[in-house]
């Protein structure tokens, strides 16, 4: 047979690589399609055949090309191949606007209505791979210097970016109203911050994530700043920090190549999102990871002591972690060597106490100057738990064992990987370490996220997810130091795990959102909002106490009559003591509304309404139409419901 040419031999190779990258995206859009139909039997028998056909056609296409290219005609494969590249080649700049379009033009497809009548011909994930190959093809035209490899790598993370960006494009609006369960509601209790600017007077600070509204009450330094600038923080909050800590983790471990960084950056920007890790607790990592040196102890306690003062007034279940992650980065980058065992390991026995000692007590601080009762802090702690959803369930369809299997199992598979080659470079005691930590926090978000109010996603592994993310970057980039470095094998990670690692994060992203709903028009909203308004306005001649529940916005940003805010039973907390069942503060609530004591309430539609586990958040509803909705009804009447907006108006019983 004919020696093929080692060049073409390459080319050929990249050509069958982005063929097989075709075929994967038609097998998995396929897989897709018969998911979405209840199966493949259902598929048969239900689903309209002429859907696949596009799928089909280009899956054919691609296993005729493929096979073809192991026959003679391989020579004219590569000879059009090589013509069509050469013309991209000589495009030059013009294709980084075809790789950034293409990138740009998926969430058009999946993110509006505009191209809602191809979704059955093309689902996302097939969409995903085929406009990945093309882009990677752009991209290598004009990056000729790297592999073909780093291509379709970086046109997956950087697709999958833009998607992940794209999703909170929808939450920047002027709209006057809640644009989700509890959205607007965040903004109130940013505000408590600024309360006697906002409102005249002091009140108690946020009980519930108070770091989260201290960083969203930022913009309440300029008080003039309308709503949407509000909704607009919160997304560069959200964007930003994880895309910083992303970036010092890249960089930590990756100094050096520059692209390799970016990508690293790229992938841990969208693993930190399959949580999601919320932007107030990410702190705690960038923190750590940025300022972090393990061999200068003074430097790194400093460190963990402020990321503890954040980490103690953030969440309960966050105070360790400064401490355990600086343990983390130090099992992993100073080896133990010929040292006795205590000594080694009393550097980040001193950062993990210190840290938690720091963290507890700023809590401890935290509560007695935010005018709260102490035990309002500790309410999750008596919260229900629904093991049940430890399995599929339809609040959450794939549950939280089979979800986080799903996105840490390519890493794990890593660290079996890196462990197996070095178990004789690497002492006992420190991956023995680092799998205790990462134990801890993945047996404490699966408690946390069986408690009632949690289980729709994974972020009680928050934790978890962020630790994991930090072992993964420093083993898939080399940078875990051995013991013994005669013993070292170098890890060669096999190109299918490579893919798992960048698809599982970038899988996750492209399967999240769908287009939103169109909003209220400017008119409808200064209608309602002049119901509201008329309403307010009567309690306040009366001087009657008006409580809102929903919609607590409207008094921040100064939309209704000004009336004197009643600082409790806002939606969020109130919820958080129905789910707790905190007996004086649901009491306390009871002989107000039996009393009277608001002249108006400000809510949603109420009617009882219970549920079974058919329906997703079935014991939180059954809670809330419980211990709210029926004490309110029978004590208030609706005045006048909103229809459009969910808003309803309830005035005592006579």
């Amino acid at each position: 047979m004919k020696t093929i040419p080692s060049d073409s031999v390459r080319r050929l190779n990249v050509l069958r690589a982005i063929i097989a990258v075709v075929m994967l995206a038609c097998l998995l859009g396929f897989q897709a399609q018969a998911s979405q139909a209840g199966g493949l039997k259902l598929w048969r028998h239900t689903a309209p055949k002429i859907d696949t056909l596009p799928m089909f056609g280009l899956g054919v296409l691609g296993s005729l090309l493929l096979a073809l290219s192991y026959t003679r005609l391989r020579s004219a494969l590569l000879r059009i191949s090589g013509t069509a590249f050469h013309f991209l080649t000589s495009l030059r700049k013009f294709n980084w606007l075809v790789f950034l379009g293409l990138g740009i033009l998926f969430p058009c497809l999946y993110l509006t209505r505009t191209w809602e009548t191809i979704w059955p011909f093309a689902p996302r994930i097939w969409t995903f791979g085929i406009l990945v190959a093309i882009g990677s093809v752009a991209l290598h035209a004009v990056w000729r210097g790297r592999a073909w490899t780093y291509s379709i790598a970086a046109t997956v993370l950087i697709y999958a970016v833009i998607y992940r960006v794209a999703l909170f494009v929808p939450q920047v609006s002027d709209y006057l109203f809640s644009m989700g369960w509890s959205e607007a509601s965040r903004y109130y209790n940013a505000s408590l911050f600024f309360a006697n600017q906002i409102y005249g007077k002091a009140y108690p600070l946020p009980t519930l994530h108070p770091t989260r509204y201290l960083l969203q009450s930022i913009p309440f330094l300029i008080p003039s700043l309308p709503l949407w600038f509000h909704r607009l923080w919160q997304v560069l909050l959200w964007l930003g920090m994880n895309g910083l800590a992303a970036w010092l983790l890249a960089r930590r471990f990756c100094p050096q190549d520059r692209v390799l960084r970016w990508l690293t950056a790229g992938w841990a920007f969208l693993f930190f999102f399959q949580g999601p890790v919320y932007y107030h607790l990410i702190v705690c990592i960038l923190l750590v990871v940025w300022g972090f040196d393990a061999r200068r102890f003074w430097r790194s306690l400093a460190v963990v002591a402020v990321a503890s003062v954040w980490a103690g007034i953030s969440r309960i279940n966050w105070l360790p972690v400064p401490g355990l992650l600086a343990t983390l980065l130090y099992l992993i980058e100073i080896p133990r060597q010929d040292k006795p065992l205590l000594r080694y390991l009393l550097p980040p026995a001193v950062w993990t106490l210190v840290g938690v000692a720091i963290a507890f007590a700023t809590q401890q601080f935290y509560i007695s100057i935010s005018g709260n009762p102490a035990d309002q802090f500790s309410s999750s702690l008596s919260s229900d738990l629904l093991w049940y959803r430890l399995w599929p369930n339809i609040t959450y369809p794939p549950g939280i064992l089979q979800a986080i299997l799903y996105v840490s199992l390519p890493l794990l598979l890593l660290f079996s990987a890196f462990l197996i080659r070095n178990t004789r470079s690497v002492h006992p005691i420190r991956w023995l370490g680092i799998a205790a930590i990462l134990g801890v926090f993945l047996a404490g978000g699966i408690v946390v996220s069986i408690k009632i109010g949690g289980g729709s996603n994974l972020h009680n592994l928050d934790a978890f997810l962020a630790l994991m993310a930090v072992v993964g970057a420093a083993i898939g980039l080399g940078r875990f130091q051995t013991d013994r470095p005669e013993n070292a094998k170098t890890l060669r990670i096999h190109p299918i795990l490579i893919g798992l690692i960048l698809l599982v994060p970038a899988w996750t992203a492209i399967l999240e959102g769908s287009p939103a709903d169109p909003l209220a028009s400017h008119a409808d909203q200064q209608r309602a909002l002049a119901e509201i308004s008329q309403y307010v306005e009567t309690a306040r001649e009366e001087n009657r106490a008006v409580l809102f529940i929903n919609q607590r916005q409207l008094e921040t940003f100064g939309s209704v009559p000004r009336v004197e805010l009643v600082p409790d039973y806002e939606k969020v907390f109130l919820m958080e003591m129905v789910m707790s069942n905190n007996r004086s503060y649901l009491d306390a609530f009871y002989t107000k509304l039996k009393n009277h004591e608001f002249g108006l309430i400000v809510t949603e539609p109420l009617y009882v309404n219970l549920q079974d586990r058919t329906h997703a958040f079935s014991e939180e509803n059954n809670v809330w139409m419980e211990r709210v909705v029926a004490p309110i009804l029978e004590n208030y009447q609706p005045a006048a419901t909103i229809d459009g907006f969910g808003i309803q108006l309830l005035v005592p019983k006579n």
